[in-house]
């Protein structure tokens, strides 16, 4: 798990590996040898659509580490979901992005020392225009979201009222893009 999770993601590494370890993170590998709780296994139909899962590879990025550990735990336990690492500020953030290739980075407005997300989100816009950003802060002001949304985000969530829904919200994405393949492999 270790080169999965670059970055500093505290006690992100042992949530992911211990929902690892129980399959609760979704990936593209054969489920077939799953056993459902109820019936014993998994029909063959639910084996097909676990297969067709499309794994959205997710970046946190936030200078709280309390905020990275539980919004990852969150995501660990959501279908095609997947943490590949953490940043908290802008130079962790680029490397990151560099090194892991996420589908999605979740930032926070304000980084480490006096970095802004907004330099992420930029520089994201102008390097990976394949890799979305959502915006998950505490600063929940219009103007601040007008900001980033103008600036390429495609989301803003608040933290303190917002969690799940960002949550849901990238579950959301990780449905769609599932859909999306089943459709294109048709």
């Amino acid at each position: 798990m270790e080169s999965r999770h670059p970055g500093n993601c505290g006690k992100l590494r042992q949530v992911a590996q211990h929902a690892a370890e129980r399959r609760i993170l979704c990936r593209e590998i054969d489920f077939a040898h799953l056993v459902h709780p109820q019936s014993g296994a998994p029909s063959p139909q639910d084996r097909e659509n676990m297969r067709k899962v499309q794994v959205v590879k997710v970046l946190l990025v936030d200078d709280s580490e309390a905020i990275r550990e539980s919004f990852g735990a969150l995501l660990a336990t959501a279908p095609g979901v997947e943490v590949v690492g953490c940043a908290e500020d802008v130079a962790s953030a680029l490397a990151a992005i560099a090194s892991t290739r996420p589908d999605l980075i979740v930032l926070d407005a304000r980084l480490r020392g006096l970095d802004k997300g907004i330099d992420v989100l930029r520089h994201v816009r102008q390097n990976y225009s394949d890799i979305q950003v959502i915006v998950l802060s505490a600063f929940s002001w219009a103007s601040m979201r007008k900001r980033h949304m103008d600036a390429g985000a495609v989301a803003y969530f608040d933290k303190s009222t917002e969690f799940s829904q960002a949550r849901d919200w990238i579950v959301a994405l990780s449905s769609a893009r599932s859909i999306k393949a089943s459709t294109d492999r048709s």
